[in-house]
């Protein structure tokens, strides 16, 4: 198993793997989430520019559908405002394993570190960010999770209730995951077609062996499923803009 604390010595920006190949077919709509527009940008760039905040990473390695052609207008028209190296698109498979792994595959050889993301969580945070990254770092591999707070239920083929897993030790995984490129490489190698039915990326290093950290996530670092998901994140945006609009008339104010 490689040692994380020898890769951490090497060049320990990471590449984001910016998964947007989805179709977000369960949100019933024509066009796919990632490209809906919201607060005046679309979700895929206030996905970037969230990541854009951190100055640990070096490379995006987009991730969109094999005909897609609305993505790599948008990245073309954001590229040279962004801190990191834009590379080229990857194609994306027909499930969001398979999309990963063409994304992962893609990146140039001399990356080390490398961390997944949704193209639908579009408020990622720079403090995420610097945990996930901080605890990959020291961890090998590390994803933010947030508390599970319902009561979950684990059923049997006939949908009979099996057993009730213990809640406190339960987390919702969010994106980015990250860990070392060469434990990825690994675990895609050993489990071949396995791996392309996980539902994460961490998943695919738990089922390979290696050890995953789970650090402190944020709730406001969701994930658009529904289009209750779209309603929350109109609010949030406004309630945003409201909040920055304050504290600009606020010091106008006191500077005269």
């Amino acid at each position: 198993m490689p040692d994380a604390r020898k890769a951490s010595r090497m060049d320990a920006r990471f590449a984001i793997v910016l998964v947007a190949a989805g179709a977000g077919s369960r949100m019933r709509m024509r066009t796919p989430k990632q490209y809906l527009r919201i607060a005046g940008r679309t979700v895929l760039e206030h996905a970037i520019l969230g990541l854009a905040q951190s100055a640990e990473i070096g490379w995006l390695q987009p991730v969109f559908a094999k005909d897609d052609r609305v993505g790599p207008k948008i990245l073309a028209r954001l590229q040279k405002d962004l801190p990191f190296r834009v590379l080229p698109p990857a194609v994306g498979g027909n499930t969001r394993a398979a999309s990963v792994i063409a994304g992962i595959r893609a990146l140039p050889k001399r990356i080390r570190w490398v961390a997944v993301h949704d193209a639908a969580r579009p408020l990622v945070s720079a403090d995420l960010l610097a945990r996930v990254f901080a605890a990959a770092r020291f961890h090998g591999a590390a994803a933010p999770g947030v508390p599970v707070v319902d009561t979950i239920k684990e059923l049997d083929a006939r949908g009979f209730v099996r057993r009730t897993p213990e809640r406190a030790r339960l987390v919702a995984l969010q994106t980015p995951q990250a860990a070392q490129r060469a434990w990825f490489a690994q675990a895609i190698a050993t489990l071949g077609e396995l791996a392309l039915a996980c539902t994460d990326d961490m998943q695919m290093l738990e089922m390979a062996g290696f050890p995953v950290f789970i650090c402190r996530g944020d709730p406001n670092n969701r994930k658009l499923t529904t289009k209750e998901d779209l309603a929350w994140l109109r609010r949030r945006l406004s309630a945003s803009a409201k909040d920055s609009t304050r504290t600009a008339s606020s010091q106008g104010a006191r500077s005269f």
